[in-house]
């Protein structure tokens, strides 16, 4: 399976207390949220979401796609 296509974990960090409106952000593109922790959202989809996330995003830092 190509890593363009295959499904894994996507890790968006933010600021402490951020959370809640990150994850409504999340929500709302039609990512499943997965988990909300103090300073990150966890989701899940392929490259292509990542790299749409990753110019979308106001509330997040860091988009990491896990291999």
């Amino acid at each position: 399976m190509s890593i363009w296509t295959r499904k894994s974990e996507i890790i968006i960090t933010c600021a402490k207390g951020i959370p809640p409106f990150l994850r409504e952000e999340v929500a709302s593109m039609g990512l499943p949220v997965l988990s909300q922790g103090v300073a990150d959202v966890k989701t899940e989809g392929i490259l292509e979401d990542t790299m749409k996330l990753n110019l979308l995003i106001r509330t997040g830092h860091r988009i990491l796609f896990l291999l």
